[in-house]
């Protein structure tokens, strides 16, 4: 059994980047993670299945991300079963032309056991070859249970698909002794998420961890990170929001897109005002910068269309009467602050990427 984590991600701004390359294809914008994320146990299974807080669902991202990499495995034995069966033939060609290379005479007085030629081994033939292509369905599917729990809900805007796709890669790199790096595995969750419509860009965050900012095009895993220090933030949701379908609707992403490039015009100057900046420098400054993050997300939500739930407007117009700041999760019905309000639940700004927890090898076959 492996186990990994990986945190949630709440999405402030983002501007969708299309490619027909699912590795090319991400979101420019500006996040952060919290606290509170998925852990992922990946455990060897007589059948394929995946639970979320004990409960199993269809999760076609987490599938992807366990097909593909149990397809490196399977790859690799085939591969490995090849070059032994081709050792074999070998080794057997090589007794072949021994044998013919002997006298007759010499052939009649050596022992059967000894008169090796291709499919015998000793005085019994060998019904099946000896390398791995020959072993009945000991690898060949590999096949897993994953199990997902987290106290935060799905589909809310809180990147669990991301998140449990990434946590799922690095628990299973870890349980199947692939020795993949890190950034491979993201792409692997990244790529997951773009060809299943979940998500864009969370695992890019969620992979570096803390607040940052995407404004690099063409490259899903590149961020620079704001001098944010971990703090309190409030959230309450009031239902999710379907990803793909937003992302599968062309007027909704052109207007998404035409206030990202506002959005990301002022983030941009922000990433330029903060070279000197550092996370040891005055709270103040950095709760400024924060704020001023906030600021353009709301504007964000506003001119992308996206801010239309009705519990969403009262609730971040009573924060922002009380003199607090606030904006709508990006993909959710959900509210976040810096400032407690009602019905809200505190987490935590984290510097907390991608990990693992625990690991027990044992043979996948």
């Amino acid at each position: 059994m492996a186990s990994a984590f990986a945190p949630g991600n709440i999405s402030c701004v983002f501007k969708i980047i299309p490619h027909a390359d699912a590795t090319r294809m991400h979101s420019l914008g500006m996040g952060f993670t919290v606290s509170e994320g998925v852990t992922v146990s990946v455990t060897r299974h007589d059948t394929s299945r995946v639970l979320f807080n004990g409960e199993i669902i269809d999760f076609p991202t987490v599938q992807a991300v366990v097909h593909k990499l149990v397809g490196w495995v399977e790859h690799r034995e085939t591969q490995q079963a090849m070059s032994e069966s081709q050792l074999e033939v070998e080794r057997s060609e090589t007794s072949d032309e021994i044998s013919v290379a002997l006298s007759p005479a010499l052939q009649g007085h050596i022992p059967l056991q000894f008169q090796t030629t291709a499919g015998t081994l000793g005085a019994e033939p060998c019904e099946k070859p000896m390398g791995r292509a020959g072993r009945d369905n000991a690898l060949f599917p590999l096949q897993f249970k994953v199990e997902i729990t987290s106290p935060l809900p799905l589909g809310c805007g809180f990147g669990l698909s991301g998140a449990a796709a990434l946590a799922t890669a690095y628990a299973l790199n870890e349980l199947l002794r692939l020795g993949k790096s890190s950034e491979t595995l993201a792409m692997i969750a990244h790529v997951a998420e773009v060809e299943n419509r979940t998500g864009l860009g969370d695992v890019c965050s969620q992979y570096h961890g803390g607040c940052l900012v995407k404004l690099k095009e063409g490259a899903p895993l590149v961020a620079d990170r704001l001098p944010i220090a971990e703090q309190p933030i409030y959230y309450r949701y009031f239902g999710p929001i379907q990803t793909s379908a937003v992302l599968g609707n062309a007027e909704q992403t052109a207007r998404i897109n035409r206030a990202a490039d506002s959005a990301l015009a002022v983030l941009q100057t922000l990433v330029k005002a903060t070279t000197g900046l550092k996370h040891g420098d005055p709270v103040s400054l950095q709760q400024e910068m924060f704020t001023d993050c906030l600021a353009v997300a709301k504007q964000f939500s506003v001119e992308s269309g996206l801010l239309s739930d009705a519990r969403v407007i009262k609730t971040i117009a009573q924060i922002e009467a009380a003199g607090g700041v606030a904006s709508m999760i990006m993909l959710g019905n959900g509210v976040f602050s810096t400032h407690a309000f009602d019905g809200a639940i505190e987490t935590q700004l984290c510097q907390n990427p991608a990990r693992m927890l625990f690991r027990q090898f044992a043979s996948v076959r």
